[in-house]
């Protein structure tokens, strides 16, 4: 059909009829001229296209030529020895083991070793880098690449049976020490860091498995570890020696203390017989004194009057004195076995209430005092309190008159111990008088207080049975500082000893 005839003719004139039939043809011919160019348009915009993907396939092809090469440098000079590995006949044999009932990995190869050993035979070596060349000391590639079989020891199977159990449950990173033999021969401790490679997990086709040698590093440990052991198990025995050290000096002073007071009392007795005796004596010979030559009844009278008695107050005084120093002792002794009431202490308001009974001591030595942070801790309460009882009285007793006195109380925790201070600007200590301080009957050299010598001996037991030591630091006229450490291991209603709480 002739396009033209879609438009109805109109009734022209032969003439006019021409006309309108050239106007037609050349509005088609434009169409079809548009047409074309649009098509031309198009064209030219595909074969653009068509050069724009062109180039971005050279890019992205020159992109991973390049990441293939430098993916391979970094392998190839990697100082971890790595192994690219094929899995794939490992990951059928593990589906087939699965498919038989085998839920347990892990339980199964242990009890079948030799499927374990043979599993690695199903490992494909596809390339190894230079660093497990050297690890391995293998002659050349070959020999690695032949396998991991020859790498293997009695030693590499609890590693191994971890690594198949761990990918047989879908593990994707697994790491793990092993025992492996380079191929000369000697025995090598590595660690083992296996990844399967993105996109292979159904097939597990492209493993990569990463070897570090850290022989000398377990070797150090391994010696690290025997000395522990080796330095815990003297501090266990030279801990065994001084506590049965210290339980013996315990039963001599009980003895001293206890059973001596027998004979001591027998000495008092006769002491009372002796001075009755001197009494009856004198009232004996009193009425035949003067019968008696003057220089014998002299002599006589001195004796019965003044010697005798004074002789016999002599060994009363000594004897009371032996009598404190045994009850000291007795006491000291029992200290150690007095039961300890572990609890939540606030050391605060122990050193503020003893501060209080202090107030005319310090008013007396027109002392300032400064209480610090002081942290709170278990212990045991009535300890604690004679502890920094007897360290502010000493504190306040050998103050210098010669100056105002001041004591500052400070503490503070740290990891395993609680520290407290006590800093005061009193007569100090001579530096040959500072080990002798915290012996049994030691006292100041200017012997300003009255006391037994005892004070210090007790807070340095109570300080031990918490866990703690004390020390001092001392300045002869400047001042002293006393610090103490108590156990942080200590635990509220604790019933340990105290060498169960220095070595838990």
């Amino acid at each position: 059909m002739n396009p033209r005839e879609d438009h109805p003719r109109e009734n022209h004139p032969p003439a006019e009829a021409a006309d309108v039939e050239v106007r037609d043809l050349q509005q088609e011919v434009q169409s079809l001229r548009r047409r074309v160019r649009k098509l031309e348009e198009a064209n030219r915009a595909l074969e653009g296209d068509r050069l724009e993907a062109e180039k971005e396939r050279q890019r992205i092809g020159d992109a991973l030529r390049l990441s293939r090469e430098h993916f391979r440098a970094l392998f190839e000079d990697s100082p971890a020895a790595l192994w690219e590995v094929d899995g794939t006949d490992l990951k059928r044999y593990l589906e087939t083991l699965q498919d038989s009932g085998v839920e347990d990995f892990k339980a199964y190869f242990e009890s079948y070793p030799e499927q374990a050993l043979a599993s690695v035979n199903r490992l494909q070596i596809l390339e190894a880098n230079r660093a497990t060349i050297a690890l391995y000391e293998a002659d050349d590639r070959a020999q690695v690449l032949a396998g991991l079989a020859g790498i293997l020891s009695g030693e590499s199977y609890p590693a191994l049976v971890e690594i198949l159990s761990g990918l047989a449950r879908g593990r994707r990173r697994l790491q793990t020490e092993a025992v492996h033999r380079t191929f000369a021969g000697r025995r090598i401790e590595v660690e083992l860091k296996l990844l399967v490679a993105p996109g292979s997990e159904a097939t597990l086709s492209h493993l990569l498995l990463a070897a570090t040698d850290i022989t000398e590093r377990k070797r150090a440990e391994r010696a690290l570890r025997e000395a522990q052991a080796t330095l815990e198990g003297r501090v266990e025995e030279r801990t065994a020696a001084l506590a049965a050290t210290h339980e013996e000096l315990k039963s001599l002073l009980y003895i001293v203390s206890h059973d001596l007071r027998a004979p001591l009392i027998n000495v008092k007795g006769f002491s009372g017989e002796l001075r009755s005796s001197v009494r009856q004596l004198w009232t004996t010979m009193e009425p035949y004194l003067g019968q008696i030559p003057a220089s014998d009844r002299k002599i006589l009278v001195q004796a019965l009057e003044a010697d005798l008695p004074e002789a016999v107050d002599f060994i009363d005084s000594a004897i009371n004195r032996i009598n404190h120093f045994m009850n000291t002792l007795l006491r000291l002794s029992q200290e150690g076995k007095r039961e300890l009431h572990m609890e939540r202490v606030d050391p605060r308001t122990l050193v503020e209430d003893i501060l209080h009974n202090l107030t005319y001591q310090l008013e007396q030595h027109h002392t300032e005092v400064t209480v610090g942070q002081l942290p709170w801790l278990i212990a045991d309460r009535i300890s604690l309190e004679q502890i920094f009882s007897n360290l502010l009285s000493n504190a306040v007793l050998y103050m210098d008159p010669a100056r105002p006195g001041r004591i500052e109380i400070r503490g503070r925790r740290e990891v395993d111990f609680v520290i407290f201070e006590i800093e005061d600007n009193g007569r100090g200590i001579e530096e040959e008088e500072i080990l002798k301080v915290f012996s049994p009957f030691r006292r100041g050299r200017d012997k300003v207080a009255e006391g037994e010598g005892m004070g210090l001996t007790y807070v340095q037991a109570l300080v031990r049975r918490h866990g703690g030591r004390l020390w001092c630091r001392s300045v002869a006229g400047s001042g002293s500082v006393f610090s103490f450490t108590l156990s942080n291991r200590l635990r509220e209603a604790d019933m340990r000893t105290t060498r169960e709480i220095l070595l838990p």
